[in-house]
């Protein structure tokens, strides 16, 4: 059963909507980018990964992530991980209404990508 937490896990941030949705730990939910405070967009505004930190809610601890390339990266490695597990665990444990097919299609495109950007 902990495999499919950690599946759920990846699951979500692999179709996570970075573009318009921030992950918000302090509402335990996404949230829509719109909604946040003119702070936390004046400092965040180049991030490709926002996250508002629960203490300081004009901060984002992805702020790093700037670069096109290094964002395409970690969704791939989340979407490796997703398939990994998927591969590993019993798979009648892992039952969605889902295709799993653009996954596999998807990250080999990203794979090829990563390889041309070294």
């Amino acid at each position: 059963m902990d495999t499919l937490l950690f599946y759920g896990f990846f699951d979500f941030y692999c179709k996570f909507d970075f573009t318009n949705r921030l992950i918000c730990i302090r509402l335990g939910k996404p949230t829509s980018y719109s909604l946040v405070s003119k702070s936390y967009k004046d400092n965040n505004n180049q991030s490709l990964i926002r996250i508002e930190d629960p203490f300081d809610t004009s901060a984002n601890p992805g702020a790093s992530v700037k670069l096109s390339s290094s964002f395409k990266i970690i969704i791939f490695e989340f979407m490796s991980m997703q398939s990994k597990l998927l591969q590993l665990s019993n798979k009648k444990d892992i039952i969605y209404h889902q295709e799993f097919d653009h996954l596999f299609s998807k990250s080999l495109k990203l794979n090829q990508l990563y390889k041309k950007s070294k």
